[in-house]
């Protein structure tokens, strides 16, 4: 039988998923493609559901990177023996560029500019936990740096 620890301990994993070097957007850093997302249309930040999903979008690279994890959450949950149907509620919540109280979190500067992830999960009784990742980046897809070689274009 599945405990409650399991389930919020798969969210957290998804989050640091999510925030990895892995996560690649046409053969780029996931959290650098969200970056110049968010610098194009002069956003403070970018919500990604994952639980429910929504049914229509217009943008694709967005729509597909939040159907990718929550895929990705709804395959851990079930390896891990958690039922699916305890997740009420799943939200990515990806800002950038963060506040200087974010920053003073990370330590020395590295670089780029700070971003913050946060996933804000709600099971079937209501309760919520956010689960939050800092970090340093830089927007990327166009730039100078080059593409990955394992790509998942979308």
């Amino acid at each position: 039988m599945a405990k409650r620890a399991q389930f919020w301990q798969v969210a957290r994993g998804v989050l640091t998923s999510f925030a990895s070097r892995n996560n690649d957007v046409c053969g780029y850093w996931g959290i650098g493609v969200l970056a110049r997302t968010i610098q194009e249309r002069g956003l403070a930040r970018i919500d990604l559901p994952l639980h429910p999903v929504p049914l229509h979008s217009t943008e694709p690279v967005l729509s597909a990177l939040a159907a990718r994890y929550s895929d990705l959450l709804a395959e851990k949950l079930f390896k891990a023996g958690v039922p699916v149907s305890w997740l009420a509620g799943a939200k990515l919540v990806f800002c950038f560029p963060v506040a200087a109280s974010t920053q003073h979190h990370l330590g020395a500067s590295a670089p780029g500019e700070p971003f913050e992830c946060r996933l804000e999960v709600t099971d079937e009784r209501q309760c919520s936990k956010v689960f939050t990742w800092a970090g340093w980046c830089w927007p990327q897809g166009g730039g100078p740096e080059s593409r990955s070689t394992r790509t998942h274009d979308l």
